[in-house]
């Protein structure tokens, strides 16, 4: 499963987290989470009370009610503490969020890869050349030390695709 954390353009006080299952490994999660893919993640945006997927291919998916949590900026909260501490969940959905003005595009903040059914959290590293043209995926510690064969196998090396 693949989660994204998007921040809001018009007040960085909300973010809200999707989640994307039905990859084939964790390698294409990343890629998908980071549109490394043609049909990638590439925006997020709020419209009157719908959440907009932004696709590498210029399609769009609507998020349903299930597949996104959406956090807001304690009040008070110390620049010293780590990013996800200054967050909590809150109480409201997408149609309260288009009520108070919030329409509009979301950033992606940050990704995250999980095992399948959600159970651990993997340590997956993305890095590019300069021109994002090669993209080496990894995975740092998996847990119980195990990856499937067919990951193994798989090289972490491939092309980005220009849209």
């Amino acid at each position: 499963m693949a989660r994204i954390r998007w921040r809001c353009v018009a007040d960085p006080e909300w973010e809200i987290d999707t989640h994307h299952h039905g990859f084939e490994s964790w390698r294409r999660a990343a890629c998908f989470a980071n549109g490394l893919t043609e049909d990638g993640a590439s925006a997020l945006s709020l419209h009157d009370g719908a959440l907009i997927l932004h696709l590498v291919n210029g399609q769009g998916a609507r998020i349903e009610n299930g597949e996104a949590l959406i956090w807001q900026r304690l009040e008070g909260s110390r620049p010293a503490l780590p990013q996800e501490l200054s967050f909590i969940r809150a109480t409201i959905g997408p149609r309260e969020l288009s009520a108070m003005g919030l329409d509009g595009p979301f950033s992606a903040a940050q990704f995250g890869v999980d095992e399948v059914g959600g159970s651990a959290r993997l340590d997956v590293r993305i890095e590019a050349d300069t021109a994002r043209r090669a993209v080496l995926v990894t995975l740092s510690n998996p847990s119980g030390g195990d990856v499937a064969s067919a990951d193994l196998l798989e090289s972490g090396r491939f092309d980005v695709p220009r849209a």
